[in-house]
């Protein structure tokens, strides 16, 4: 999917609610998140995803954690307030 959207011009050229289902299946909570937020997130996101070779899919298969759970969006979802 990465390299389909890099194929196809990048992360600006995707509709908003694209750059959200991409921020999704990918691990981030993008419901507090504007345009930007959105398109630097995926932006990292294909900066690690297109350096995954063969030898380390365990990275990609762990990216979530290491690029989603400490993301201010998702801090809601983790730690709800009370």
């Amino acid at each position: 999917m990465d390299k389909a959207i890099m194929r196809e011009g990048g992360v600006h050229n995707l509709p908003v609610e694209a750059m959200r289902n991409c921020c999704y299946i990918r691990g981030l909570n993008p419901a507090a998140l504007n345009n930007e937020e959105m398109v630097e997130w995926l932006e990292n996101w294909i900066k690690v995803s297109s350096q995954v070779d063969k030898h380390c899919y365990s990275l990609l298969l762990h990216a979530p954690i290491l690029l989603g759970y400490n993301a201010p969006s998702n801090w809601m979802l983790i730690y709800p307030t009370k």
